[in-house]
């Protein structure tokens, strides 16, 4: 979903809860969820993925609902964009880590 202008603002004016209060209400999809139009034709390249995932984990580390967020995004589970300040990758490795704490020991 592309959300412009305005980004996020619009959208969350009906929503209630944490996402209301999000640092990135009003900031555009893509520096989150990236420029791919979709159909995996990624159209940006790895240096400029990982400005832009900067730039959002930025805005991520001074919002006040950041782990409400990182908590949707790992419950639901969300497979797309920047969450709480993870990437998918991350939250995905959380995730197993996660898993393999809460897996019973097993018995020799």
């Amino acid at each position: 979903m592309r959300v412009t202008p305005g980004g996020y603002g619009q959208m969350f004016q009906n929503l209630p809860g944490w996402m209301a209060e999000a640092e990135c209400r009003d900031s555009e999809p893509d520096l989150f969820f990236g420029a791919d139009p979709g159909w995996g034709r990624i159209t940006e390249t790895i240096a400029q993925r990982r400005a832009r995932e900067a730039q959002a984990k930025a805005m991520c580390a001074r919002c006040p609902v950041r782990n409400s967020c990182l908590e949707y995004a790992m419950t639901t589970p969300e497979h797309d964009g920047l969450w709480g300040g993870l990437t998918d990758a991350e939250r995905k490795a959380m995730r197993r880590a996660t898993m393999r704490l809460k897996a019973p020991a097993s018995v020799s």
